[in-house]
């Protein structure tokens, strides 16, 4: 088994980057993590059904079960156990329909905090996740930043177990599938990931070494996503091998909290990848969103709105920094934690939205207020929303009365939790803030 491999044949699996090795009886995907010291090969090259294999098999029959193109033999590693058959695969012949259960390692490159609480998150849905410094460091300083890392993901980890997200086990299991790698040793962990996340600084001049880096030190089958909130994936893209195998990955920060995942993938990226990285982050309890290649992906181009216009409206003195943030919290925060803009906009009825857009537009002499020529064209066509049974959402086969009572109840938990519910007869006939006098 693993443990008795030579270091010749240890070195053979260093030296090449497109090879496996089948291990009679064994399930190739659990063997490769065993065989930790590798540096190579994809885990997913031979189909699990090999594993069903309990004895020696020929050249010729492996081909056969594989369906796949091979070339060498055993005698290619003279010191290979009896036991095992050693083989060269050409993996881009096979044929294999990637999946999210591909990816069992991971890389994430960069431990700062962000890069850190991924780690984090990937690591307590069950992944083994290596957390790498590509930063070259003096001993002392790597062990303060391996220090403050793991003082961040502890301390969250600590927060999920005591709000009851997993039991106390949950702690040292999760930080034993985490495991710090510095510079020295970056490339050798680049090489085992098959996923790998990009979390530098949001820097291009550090970004772009970093990419080129993991592109060359990672498989050509390693899926490279990177967690940039501003440069697009096509100028990323282009600083790897395989493009089809790269997409942008934004998470919002805290990461272990936030279930928000964007993925933004580049004009050449598989769209095989797309689905599975979707249904990953969707295993893990996230919610995954895909945006095209726009500046600032979704989520971010939506909040500089509401954040430039925040800062607008206190430099113009139309209110308190504290009343504009009571303002989001007890009104936008409340009312978009539960329906989407698109959704609110849908309820409420396009015309509502042109006619305040124009007015605001007008009165402020701001042509940011002009609502979307769309918005117009739905009108005209008879899909203004809720009323018309069409909008930004088809709402033809929804329950709309049982959507908008769920809206309600979702709301008035939130308020409960904030103690803002409201108040049933505070105000009575002998309070200051109350009336006596009768209606006619």
């Amino acid at each position: 088994m693993p443990g008795s491999y030579s270091s010749a044949m240890m070195r053979a699996l260093g030296r090449s980057r497109r090879c496996c090795l089948g291990w009679t009886g064994v399930n190739p995907p659990y063997w490769w993590d065993r065989l930790t010291p590798c540096r190579v090969p994809s885990r997913s090259v031979l189909p699990s059904r090999v594993a069903g294999v309990r004895r020696l098999m020929s050249m010729n029959r492996i081909r056969s079960a594989c369906g796949a193109t091979f070339s060498g033999s055993s005698a290619c590693c003279p010191n290979l156990p009896t036991t095992a058959v050693w083989c060269f695969v050409d993996t881009l012949t096979m044929t294999h329909t990637p999946s999210c259960s591909d990816i069992r390692r991971l890389a994430v490159i960069g431990p700062g905090r962000m890069g850190s609480l991924i780690a984090l998150a990937y690591a307590f849905a069950g992944l083994r996740v290596d957390l790498i410094d590509v930063r070259a460091r003096s001993a002392s300083d790597n062990v303060a930043r391996r220090s403050a890392s793991f003082k961040a993901i502890e301390g969250a980890l600590d927060f999920l177990i005591a709000h009851d997200a997993a039991p106390a086990i949950a702690r040292s299991e999760t930080l034993e599938r985490i495991v710090w790698v510095a510079d020295a040793n970056a490339d050798e962990a680049l090489a085992l990931a098959d996923l790998a996340v990009e979390a530098v600084a949001e820097l291009p001049a550090q970004k772009l070494p970093v990419m080129q880096r993991i592109a060359r030190a990672a498989r050509p089958d390693c899926v490279i996503g990177s967690t940039t909130s501003t440069i697009a994936p096509d100028e990323l893209a282009a600083m790897v091998t395989h493009p089809e195998r790269y997409l942008n990955i934004h998470w919002l920060n805290p990461a272990h909290l936030s279930p928000l995942v964007e993925l933004q993938p580049c004009a050449k990226t598989d769209p095989h990848w797309v689905t599975n990285l979707r249904t990953l982050h969707e295993s893990m309890g996230k919610v995954p969103i895909v945006c095209g290649p726009t500046p600032g992906y979704l989520m971010p181009r939506l909040q500089i709105a509401l954040m430039n216009e925040a800062a607008r409206m206190y430099e113009e003195g139309v209110a308190s920094a504290a009343d504009i943030d009571r303002a989001v919290r007890f009104g936008l925060g409340l009312r978009y934690a539960n329906m989407g803009v698109l959704e609110f906009i849908d309820w409420g009825g396009a015309e509502i939205l042109l006619n305040a857009g124009r007015y605001m537009a007008k009165a402020t002499g701001e042509q940011r207020f002009e609502p979307p020529r769309i918005v117009e064209q739905m009108i005209r066509d008879g899909r203004s929303g809720l009323r018309d049974g069409q909008g930004f959402h088809d709402w033809r086969s929804e329950d709309v009365s049982a959507q908008q009572h769920g809206v309600q109840h979702r709301i008035f938990e939130l308020l409960r939790d904030a103690g803002h519910t409201p108040r049933y007869g505070v105000l009575k006939p002998n309070h200051p803030g109350a009336t006596t006098r009768r209606l006619p």
